[in-house]
C-alpha cells in the first residue's frame, strides 16, 4: 500500500488518528481523590505538560516532531540539527539536496567578476553572513572521508549575475541528527571556501530533495566538475528512510509570520514543525488533501542515463484570480520549495495577478517584483493541483517592501516564460498547507489547513 496514501485523512475532527497515523492526544487526568506518590504525581504531570503542547512525549507517538525558526523576520525557516555533538542551525530546504556547514576555517570569498569563476578576493568570514557556529575543524576526526577522491561542489543562482553563489569543500560520512532521530552514516558536506549572502543566522543548509540534486564529483579540483565524474548519494533523511530508520515520509507546517515580524529582520522562534516519518500533531486540517506524483527526471550519472528525483516538482493545473480567464495559466513543472519565501509563477501569470490588485502593481526590476502598496486591495488566488484548488490567504499575497508599511510587494513575481522553465511555490503557499513528502513512492500529499 502506499505508505503516504495512507496518511490522507477521510476527516480531521475531534479524531485522534489520520488513516494509520494518529495525532497524540496523551491526555491523562489527574485528580486529587486518590492518593500518589510524589514520583508518580509529577509522572502524570509531566503527561499532562506533553499533552497540551505541540510535541509527542519523549518515545511515543508518531514520528519525531521538532519546532523551526525562522531568521530575518519570517523569510526562511532553520531546524536544529546535532553533528559531532554540536547544535547547528541549518536552513531546511526541499529544494535542494545536500547538507553542509562551512568549517571555521573556511575562506569567504567575493567575485571581482561573477562571469570569470577564478577571478575571487579573499574577504573576512563576516563578509559571507553565516551564524556564529562555524564547524570546529579539529571535529573532522569523528567523521570518515569518502572512499575516493571527491569534492562538493554547489551552486545558487545564475553564472554571470550578481546573486551568484557557491561552497566548495569534501565529503565526509558520520553521525547526523535531528530531533531523536540520528542516522549513523550520513552524508554531510564541509566547506571550505564560498560565496554565500548569509543571514547571520543559519550555519549552513539541510537539503530534503532528491538524490540527483545533491553536489558531490569524484575529482579533487571543482573545476573539472562534470556529468561524467558526478557521483549523486543519498541526502539525511533518504539515508534516514532506506536505512529503516523511520517511515519513509516527512512533513512540513511552517507558520505564518505576522507582517509586523516581517519588516524586522528579527529571528521569529517556533514557526513551524518539521516532522520526520509522521503529520504535525496540533495543525488543523480542513479534510482537503491531494496525493500527486513526483516529476523524476534523466541525468547522466558515470556516462549513464539514469532516471532520479531532483526537486519536488508538480503540476498546476490552474491558477484562479479574477482576470486569469484570459490567459492560459497550467503551469507544468513547479517546485514546492521551503527553501524560498515567495511564489515564482509564468510571467504572464504574476502579471496579470498583479493587475488585478487596487491600484495595479508595477514592476520594479530591482527589487525583482511588483510593488504595491501596503493598503492596496489584494486579489484572491488559488491554485488548482491534481484537480483539488488550494487558496491562498491573502495575508499570504503581499509582504512588506519598506519598513514604514507603505510599501509592498505581490508574492507572486515573475518566474520565466517558457514551458521549460521550473517554477516555485515556496513559503507563501507553504503557509496554508501541511504537505507531506513520500521518498519511497516519490509522491507529495498536500492537506488545506484550517484558517489560523
Amino acid at each position: 500500500m502506499n505508505a503516504l496514501l495512507a496518511l490522507a485523512p477521510l476527516a480531521v475532527a475531534a479524531a485522534t488518528s489520520v488513516g494509520p497515523v494518529p495525532f497524540s492526544d496523551h491526555v491523562l487526568p489527574i485528580t486529587s481523590k486518590v492518593p500518589r506518590s510524589n514520583a508518580k504525581t509529577q509522572s502524570l504531570k509531566d503527561y499532562m505538560y506533553w499533552a497540551s503542547s505541540c510535541f509527542y512525549p519523549p518515545g511515543e507517538g508518531n514520528g519525531t516532531q521538532v519546532s523551526l525558526d525562522a531568521p530575518y523576520g519570517g523569510s526562511q525557516y532553520t531546524v536544529n540539527v546535532t553533528i559531532a555533538g554540536e547544535d547547528y542551525n541549518l536552513i531546511l530546504d526541499t529544494g535542494s539536496s545536500d547538507l553542509w556547514l562551512p568549517a571555521s576555517n573556511f575562506s569567504c570569498l567575493l567575485a571581482a567578476n561573477p562571469m570569470i569563476l577564478a577571478n575571487y578576493t579573499k574577504e573576512p568570514q563576516s563578509v559571507c553572513e553565516f551564524g556564529s557556529n562555524l564547524f570546529n575543524i579539529s571535529d573532522i576526526g569523528e567523521f570518515m572521508p569518502l572512499n575516493y577522491t571527491n569534492n562538493f561542489n554547489i551552486s545558487y543562482g545564475v553564472q554571470g549575475y550578481s546573486d551568484l553563489q557557491f561552497a566548495t569543500g569534501s565529503s565526509y560520512i558520520g553521525a547526523v541528527g535531528i530531533g531523536n532521530l540520528t542516522v549513523p552514516n550520513a552524508q554531510l558536506n564541509i566547506v571550505y571556501n564560498a560565496e554565500f549572502f548569509g543571514n547571520n543566522v543559519s550555519d549552513g543548509l539541510i537539503g530534503f530533495a532528491g538524490p540527483g540534486l545533491t553536489s558531490v564529483f569524484a575529482t579533487a579540483n571543482p573545476m573539472n566538475d562534470s556529468a561524467a565524474n558526478y557521483e549523486p548519494y543519498l541526502p539525511w533523511f533518504y539515508q534516514a528512510a532506506e536505512d529503516g530508520l523511520v517511515a519513509p515520509y516527512f512533513s512540513l507546517a511552517l507558520n505564518r509570520p505576522t507582517f509586523a515580524d516581517q519588516e524586522t529582520s528579527d529571528v521569529v522562534y517556533d514557526l513551524g514543525y518539521l516532522v520526520l516519518g509522521g503529520l504535525p500533531k496540533c495543525i488543523e486540517l480542513t479534510g482537503k488533501y491531494v496525493t500527486v506524483p513526483n516529476h523524476d527526471f534523466n541525468e547522466t550519472v558515470n556516462g549513464q542515463n539514469v532516471t532520479l528525483p531532483l526537486w519536488w516538482t508538480t503540476t498546476v493545473d490552474e491558477w484562479t484570480f479574477a482576470g486569469s480567464d484570459a490567459i492560459n495559466t497550467t503551469t507544468e513543472l513547479i517546485i514546492l520549495d521551503s527553501g524560498t519565501f515567495n511564489v515564482y509563477a509564468p510571467n504572464a501569470v504574476a502579471e496579470a495577478y498583479a493587475n488585478a490588485f487596487s491600484p495595479p502593481g508595477v514592476y520594479n526590476a530591482s527589487e525583482g517584483g511588483y510593488v504595491v502598496p501596503c493598503n492596496a486591495t489584494v486579489p484572491p488566488l488559488s491554485v488548482t493541483i491534481g484537480g483539488v484548488e488550494f487558496p491562498f490567504d491573502q495575508r499570504d499575497l503581499i509582504f512588506p517592501l519598506t519598513a514604514n508599511g507603505e510599501y509592498c510587494l505581490s508574492t507572486v513575481t515573475n518566474g520565466g516564460n517558457t514551458t521549460s522553465d521550473v517554477y516555485i511555490l515556496g513559503d507563501k503557499f507553504f503557509n496554508s498547507a501541511v504537505i507531506a513528502f513520500n521518498v519511497e513512492n516519490d509522491t507529495m500529499t498536500i492537506y488545506e489547513r484550517k484558517c489560523y
